[in-house]
C-alpha cells in the first residue's frame, strides 16, 4: 500500500502540470487539431491564389514583397466554421467586427493593412490554417495577427505568440498591455501573454499553433474575450466597443511596428525620422508612447515655438509636443491637451487663467470689455474679497471687479469706481454714508470723535429735526447731534 502511495503521489506530480497547462491552453484556437495541420494541399494553393487576386484587386497597390510594410489580420473562423459562440454572439462574427475596426485604425497610421476575409465565407466553406498562412507569407507580410474570442468559462484577454519569442513575443505584449489599457477588458490572471508547443514527428519541438507555426514572419493570437463569460463580453458586446477593442489591437501593432520598422536618424545636428516604409516624415508624428512631434517640409525635426496651420505650439529641446503649463524666460504658458497655445480665459483644475494674446499668464489687474478682473501671482482668477496694495476689492463669482453697493450675508459694502471697498464717511449720489473699519455699512446710533451721528437703516445719514423711536432730535448739516 505504501508503494502505491508513493507511485500515485509521483504519478500526480508528473501529471498535474500537464492538465493544469491544457486547461489554460485548451481553448485558445481549438476547433481543430492544429499538429495535423502543417499539409499544404494543392487545392489549397489554388484556393489561396485566388484569394490572392482577390486581394490584389480589392487593395490597388503595389503588394511585392516587404514594400509596403504589409500587416495581415486574419479574422479567425468564417462559413462553416463558426467557432465558439455565446450570449447571443458568435465568434466568426465578432472576429470579423473586430479585425475591421483593427485595420481601420492602422490604416489612419498610413499602414498598408490585408485581411484573410474581408467578409464570411460560403456556408460550405471554410479558410484552412494553412490557407490563412500561405496568404501571409506570399504577401511577405511583416507581421501576422490572427483575431479570436474564446469559449469554455476562462476569463480575460489573453495573447498568444510564438515559442522562439523575439518579435512575436514583443507584438503579443504590445496588444496585451493596450487591451489592458484602453479597454473594459480585463487581462487572464495567469499567463496571459504565452506560447505552446510539441514535439512533432520528426523529434523537432515546434510551435502548437498553425497560423504561428506556418508563417514566416512573427505572429501572434489575440483571443479577446470569453463568450460564454457574461461579464467578459461586456468589452465586445455593442459597435462602440467593438471599435475600442480594435483600436486597442491596432495601437499595440502600431508601436511594434514603430519600435522594430522605424527609424530615427541625425545628419549635421538635425534629426530626421522615417517611417515603416521608409518614407521620411513631415508634419504632425504620433509616437507610439502617446508623444506627438512636428517636422518641417525638409523633415527636420522642429524644437521651440511652431506655427502651425495658423495656431503656435511648443516643441521641448527633445521634440516631444509639450501640453498643460510651461514656463519659458520667467513665463508662464498653456498649451491644450492637442498642444495648441491657449489664449484668453482658460478654466484648469476648477481654476480660471487668463492667457494674453502672445500667450503669456496674466497676472494682477487686467481690464476685458470694459470690465476688471485680477489675477493672482499664481495666475488663478480672483474672486470674493482680495486685498491688493493693502487696499480690498471684491471680485464677483465670474471675475468681474465690483463697484457700488453690494449685499453680501445681509451687510452693505460700497465699492469705489475703482474697485476700492470704502471705510469711513463716503457721499454716494449727494447723501453721506459710514463704512466701518471692515467695510460694513454702519446702520442706527454712532459715535465719532465725541459726536453722535444716526444713520437710517437703508444707511443714509440724517440732518436736521428727525424723529427717532418717540423723541425727535435735532442735527446739523454735518449730521452731529445737537444737544
Amino acid at each position: 500500500m505504501r508503494r502505491f502511495l508513493k507511485k500515485f503521489a509521483l504519478l500526480s506530480l508528473l501529471l498535474l502540470p500537464m492538465i493544469v497547462g491544457s486547461y489554460n491552453q485548451s481553448f485558445a484556437y481549438s476547433d481543430h487539431d492544429e499538429e495535423t495541420y502543417d499539409e499544404y494541399t494543392n487545392e489549397m494553393k489554388m484556393k489561396v491564389q485566388e484569394r490572392l487576386k482577390e486581394i490584389r484587386s480589392l487593395y490597388p497597390i503595389n503588394l511585392s514583397r516587404s514594400k509596403p510594410l504589409t500587416i495581415v489580420l486574419d479574422p479567425g473562423h468564417g462559413g462553416i466554421d463558426s467557432g465558439a459562440s455565446g450570449n447571443e454572439l458568435v465568434e466568426k462574427e465578432v472576429n470579423l467586427d473586430i479585425a475591421k475596426a483593427v485595420k481601420s485604425k492602422l490604416e489612419s497610421y498610413g499602414v498598408n493593412v490585408v485581411m484573410t476575409r474581408d467578409a464570411d465565407l460560403a456556408s460550405n466553406d471554410k479558410l484552412e490554417l494553412a490557407e490563412r498562412a500561405a496568404i501571409a507569407n506570399e504577401l511577405g507580410a511583416a507581421l501576422f495577427v490572427s483575431l479570436h474570442n474564446d469559449s469554455g468559462g476562462g476569463d480575460g484577454a489573453h495573447v498568444i505568440h510564438s515559442i522562439k519569442g523575439g518579435l512575436s513575443k514583443t507584438l503579443a505584449t504590445n496588444i496585451a498591455n493596450s487591451i489592458r489599457d484602453n479597454t473594459v477588458q480585463n487581462l487572464k490572471k495567469y499567463n496571459p501573454v504565452w506560447s505552446r508547443s510539441y514535439v512533432n514527428n520528426k523529434g523537432e519541438t515546434v510551435d502548437y499553433y498553425g497560423v504561428i507555426r506556418m508563417t514566416n514572419m512573427p505572429a501572434v493570437i489575440v483571443e479577446h474575450a470569453y463568450l460564454d463569460n457574461a461579464k467578459d463580453v461586456q468589452a465586445i458586446n455593442t459597435p462602440a466597443k467593438i471599435e475600442s477593442m480594435g483600436n486597442a489591437v491596432a495601437e499595440g501593432i502600431y508601436k511594434t511596428i514603430q519600435e522594430n520598422f522605424c527609424r530615427w536618424e541625425e545628419k549635421d545636428g538635425d534629426k530626421y525620422y522615417y517611417d515603416h516604409n521608409g518614407v521620411m516624415q513631415t508634419g504632425w508624428l504620433k509616437y507610439f508612447d502617446g508623444s506627438w512631434y512636428y517636422f518641417n517640409e525638409d523633415g527636420i525635426m522642429q524644437t521651440g515655438w511652431e506655427k502651425v496651420d495658423g495656431k503656435w505650439y511648443y516643441l521641448k529641446s527633445d521634440g516631444v509636443m509639450a501640453t498643460g503649463w510651461i514656463k519659458l524666460d520667467g513665463k508662464w504658458y498653456h498649451l491644450k491637451s492637442n498642444g495648441e497655445m491657449s489664449v484668453g480665459w482658460i478654466k484648469v483644475d476648477g481654476k480660471w487663467y487668463y492667457l494674453k494674446s502672445n500667450g503669456e499668464m496674466a497676472t494682477g489687474w487686467i481690464k476685458l470689455n470694459e470690465k476688471w478682473y485680477y489675477l493672482r501671482s499664481s495666475g488663478i482668477m480672483a474672486v470674493g474679497w482680495e486685498k491688493v496694495d493693502e487696499k480690498w476689492y471684491y471680485l464677483k463669482s465670474d471675475g468681474e471687479m465690483a463697484t457700488g453697493w453690494i449685499k453680501l450675508n445681509e451687510k452693505w459694502y460700497y465699492l469705489r469706481s475703482s474697485g476700492v471697498m470704502a471705510v469711513g464717511w463716503e457721499k454716494v449720489d449727494g447723501k453721506w454714508y459710514y463704512l466701518k473699519s471692515d467695510g460694513v455699512m454702519a446702520k442706527g446710533w454712532l459715535d465719532l470723535n465725541g459726536k453722535r451721528y444716526y444713520l437710517k437703516d437703508n444707511g443714509e445719514m440724517v440732518t436736521g429735526k428727525v424723529k427717532i423711536g418717540n423723541k425727535t432730535y435735532n442735527f446739523d448739516s454735518s449730521g452731529a447731534l445737537i444737544k
